[in-house]
């Protein structure tokens, strides 16, 4: 590559800055040693920052600029916003080939014309044989082909962005395995921390931009430019880390790596996901040297958005910290109080579904730490985050906006102002629907899950395994007039019940009718399904 070409990126993004009620549109590169890039919006010069420098003498660059979506100013059909990356007067190129790129902003939305916005999750996979041939870019294609057609206006992405789990450990055991080095250029020793940042760091080109080869180039051209294309929120799950991270039994002086792996992980997580944790707006917890937790509150437009952070504080007792929990509260509760749209939708991105098929509990009161049992340990329905998983959802209904609750009379109705609470989710290798159901007024809370991307879904043995050892039958939420409940999406099979068992992503759009619509779009290798499934939430 040319000096002045991109190693990663451009890689949009979208925060919202509470204290002036303003969006701003971010840009994140990687870029080899050489004149400091400028990013040019529509004419217009934006400086970059520097994020950080890297051991191969490249850096990452940040640049940001005050947009308004939805604004007076934007027609309501929305416009093409046109931008390059320059570095001196040379226009940098991405590893596509690319040099112009643009994204959508969005014009008022009215009853026919909102915006559209993705999600996905699992964004790659551990072991290449379990890919059996398949184009792992095949639904990202199909992301940018809709996109081309009617754009996206933004894109969630849910967890595991990428998948680090051979950078700290070999599956089965906690050692160290450098997917990229022959095995006689493994060092024996210890690796230090400098090795496990450079193998972090690096990894995000692997994933994110190209592979080489046999000296060939393989550019992952769809998810490059998606990326290049529609402003994105990311939120981290256990495999931008390693798989299991936080939900394993033993104590992490038994667990080589365990530390190095979660410090090189954060920071590499802090500067490309984040595009800088000292720069992101839309962190809850902004106002110190280094947030403890990475939990965000956005809005956009008709959307308030609330990414939580499930895996910088678990442990095996716990899903998220005292001080998280607070400022989540705090955060719901400052913003049922304060909506301005006509009509206002909290979406809840949880990278671990809270509603799904529960686990039976006895798989967890076996002896020792078997395999699998941190995916079990992972669920919001465990039994030892059944606590944190009512309190999740007592403060969702309590931000919703619903009539005829039993105990209105007692000032216990829920008071906020939002007509729709949604949970948006990934993790679990399928497509689902599930619902959290008030039995004393009318008033749900819907929960979308999508994954994977790339990752391939449950094979037959292996689904077989998970339908033994867990139940989707309706259950109460305790303490709580509350059941929830799986449902089956438009398009599932007899075979699969309530389930699209294939790789997915999802996309969101209030139609005319007041309902979220909420598209499923489907891998279908078995010729089982439509390409596409739906489901429209109240």
């Amino acid at each position: 590559m040319a000096k002045n070409d991109l190693l990663l990126g451009p890689i949009l993004g979208y925060e919202w800055d509470d204290a002036t009620n303003q969006s701003f549109y971010t840009v994140m590169v990687r870029a080899e040693k050489g004149p400091k890039p400028i990013w040019i919006v529509d004419g217009s010069i934006i400086a970059m920052k520097e994020l950080r420098k890297l051991h191969d003498g490249s850096s990452v660059w940040r640049g940001e600029v005050a947009l308004q979506p939805f604004g007076d100013g934007v027609s309501a059909d929305g416009r093409m916003v046109n931008y390059s990356i320059k570095r001196g007067a040379t226009a940098a190129r991405n590893v596509c080939g690319d040099s112009l790129w643009s994204f959508f902003l969005p014009g008022k939305p009215t009853p026919g014309l909102q915006p559209r916005l993705a999600f996905c999750s699992c964004n790659g996979f551990t072991d290449p044989k379990t890919m059996d041939g398949r184009d792992p870019l095949h639904l990202w294609q199909r992301m940018l082909t809709l996109h081309q057609i009617k754009p996206f206006s933004l894109l969630l992405m849910g967890g595991d962005q990428l998948y680090c789990d051979d950078l700290a450990r070999k599956e089965g055991t906690f050692a160290k395995l450098w997917a990229w080095l022959s095995p006689k250029d493994k060092p024996k020793a210890k690796p230090t921390k400098e090795e496990f940042l450079r193998g972090y760091f690096d990894h995000y080109l692997l994933s994110w931009a190209r592979i080489i080869h046999d000296g060939k180039d393989y550019p992952h051209t769809a998810m490059v430019r998606m990326m290049a294309s529609v402003p994105i929120i990311m939120m981290w799950d256990d495999h931008d880390i390693f798989d299991g991270w936080g939900s394993y039994q033993a104590a992490e002086g038994k667990i080589p790596y365990y530390k190095e792996a979660f410090g090189a992980a954060r920071e590499a997580f802090e500067v490309y996901q984040l595009r800088g944790s000292g720069e992101n707006r839309s962190l809850l917890d902004r106002k110190v040297t280094r947030p403890r937790h990475y939990s965000l509150g956005l809005q956009f437009g008709p959307y308030h958005i609330l990414a939580m952070d499930n895996r910088t504080n678990r442990g095996v007792d716990r899903i998220m910290s005292d001080l998280q929990w607070n400022q989540i509260i705090s955060w719901l509760e400052r913003k049922s109080g304060a909506l301005t749209e006509p009509r206002n939708t909290l979406l809840i991105v949880s990278p671990i579904p809270v509603v799904y098929r529960r686990f039976h509990d006895w798989i967890s009161s076996l002896p020792g730490e078997h395999g699998g049992e941190d995916d079990l340990r992972d669920h919001w329905s465990h039994k030892n985050h059944q606590g944190e998983r009512n309190r999740l959802v007592s403060h969702l209904f309590n931000a919703l906006r619903y009539q005829g609750n039993a105990f209105e009379a007692e000032g216990q109705r829920g008071l906020g102002r939002f007509d729709r609470v949604t949970l948006i989710s990934g993790d679990v290798h399928v497509g689902a629907l599930g619902f959290l159901e008030r039995t004393d007024a009318k008033a749900e809370i819907a929960q979308i899950i999508s994954s994977a991307i790339i990752h391939p879904e449950p094979g037959p043995l292996t689904w077989a395994g998970i339908l033994a050892i867990s139940s989707d039958n309706d259950h109460s939420i305790q303490g709580q007039s509350v059941v929830a409940k799986m449902a089956p999406p438009v398009g599932t099979s007899a075979g699969d019940d309530k389930y699209l068992r294939c790789r997915n992503f999802v996309w969101l759009q209030e139609g005319d009718d007041h309902k979220l619509w909420v598209n499923w779009e489907c891998e279908d290798l078995r010729g089982l399904r439509p390409l596409r499934t739906e489901a429209g939430l109240r």
